[in-house]
């Protein structure tokens, strides 16, 4: 055999072992990735609607390529239309119960940022009128700049620190860009354009994160695509508990849900 022939022999052999050492790697840890990805939604649900005990699926919402929503029975009904009517996303709507008493709902919305895909979960009142909170599920933003929306403040000194003490008066727990669209009623939300010089609740603070327009926006055009989630489920009669989904979140041994839709569209330049 000759050296022309033998290192095509070695470099596929290479390319064998390589191939089934990350298809066995895969295998050991996809159920991991798996569950690490339900616990962090499973928080994430829990932030946007504390007063929840639970949450259970009660409808989906389809997106067509046109960014419409529209209310579907489930993955059934949106394969089927899938072609025919330009569906190209697919997401839940939970409904969060506390004592058989419905408190509210979460959809998921996510949107384009400076440097990453932004996937948030939103949760509105009964009514659908007014954000309850907001959870930032994901994002790789710019470090010190759009990542702030997960920047936490704080009352600690470094006196406090050092003595390995908490001060007297905490910080909020809950990131402060995210605590702006608590309150904020949904129809205040989808008439903005902008968070920059926008004030959502009417706390008489700025919105935006300094230096980091883009990434506010996209969050903002994220809680946007939830809220529209919302109306498309309440107009196809989920609200009044006529959806044919109803279904307790997480299934058991289920995965993770699919991710909201996502929600295109260009930003505000001026930041990160």
């Amino acid at each position: 055999m000759t050296s022309r022939s033998v290192y095509p022999l070695i470099l596929g052999m290479v390319c064998l072992v390589s191939g089934l050492t990350l298809g066995a790697t895969y295998s050991v840890v996809k159920e991991r990735i798996a569950e690490q990805e339900q616990r962090v939604l499973e928080t994430a649900l829990k932030a946007a609607l504390a007063d929840a005990e639970e949450f259970e699926t009660v409808g989906y919402v389809a997106m067509d390529g046109e960014g419409k929503y529209h209310a579907v029975s489930g993955a059934t009904e949106f394969n089927r239309d899938r072609t025919e009517k330009g569906y190209v996303a697919l997401a839940e709507v939970r409904r969060g119960v506390r004592g058989g008493e419905t408190v509210g709902y979460v959809l998921e919305g996510s949107a384009r940022g400076y440097s990453s895909e932004i996937r948030v979960a939103v949760g509105v009142d009964v009514e659908m009128s007014r954000v309850v909170a907001i959870k930032v599920i994901s994002q790789q933003e710019t470090p010190g700049l759009g990542a702030r929306v997960n920047e936490v403040g704080t009352s600690e000194t470094l006196w406090s620190v050092l003595m390995r003490r908490r001060s007297d008066r905490e910080g909020p727990s809950v990131p402060w860009f995210q605590a702006n669209f608590a309150g904020a009623s949904t129809d205040t939300l989808m008439a903005a354009s902008t968070l920059k010089g926008t004030d959502v609740n009417g706390d008489g603070k700025p919105d935006a994160i300094t230096g980091a327009t883009i990434t506010s926006n996209a969050v903002l055009r994220a809680v946007q695509s939830a809220i529209r989630q919302a109306t498309a489920f309440s107009a196809g009669g989920g609200i009044d508990g006529q959806s044919s989904a109803s279904a307790k979140w997480p299934p058991a041994g289920g995965s993770a849900a699919q991710p909201g839709a996502a929600e295109g569209g260009t930003s505000e330049s001026g930041g990160v």
